[in-house]
């Protein structure tokens, strides 16, 4: 299992397929890879048991918040809730490093939403998001 963590990234509605509206500033992340096995095992193993790699999948834990201070999200809070299909894109750190990121789709599993204690007009988003197909990693230098 390989996990990967950042501090900067964003979640993006996804309907039809499309990536149509930024829902929250990402502040918090981690990905974490998995590989299931198969049965393999044949008379030839000795009594030892063989497998071979499946299916891939993902997971990503994340904690994001929505400010009416900042000029992009002016408006009304998001609207997402589980169930939805969504965009990720994470970063180690975005403003130092924009080009190193990873990204996938997948649907919201768990969320969490509530307000910031030492600010005014912030609320807070945490929650899973289960992987639905490749996750892009970073293109390489």
């Amino acid at each position: 299992m390989a996990k990967i963590t950042g501090n900067a990234g964003e979640l993006w509605l996804n309907t039809s397929g499309v990536a149509e509206a930024k829902v929250i500033e990402l502040v918090a992340w981690e990905l974490t890879l998995d590989a299931k096995t198969q049965e393999a095992t044949s008379t030839d193993s000795a009594g030892w048991e063989e497998l071979i790699a499946g299916n891939k999948g993902g997971k990503i834990s994340f904690s994001g918040r929505w400010d009416t201070d900042e000029a992009k999200t002016v408006g009304a809070p998001p609207v997402i809730t589980v169930g939805a299909l969504v965009d990720f894109e994470g970063y180690v750190d975005k403003t130092t490093y924009p080009n190193i990121k990873w990204s996938a789709t997948g649907v919201i599993t768990s969320l969490g939403i509530g307000t910031d204690q030492g600010a005014s007009a912030v609320l807070t988003y945490k929650g899973d998001i289960t992987v639905t197909g490749a996750v892009t990693p970073p293109a390489s230098h």
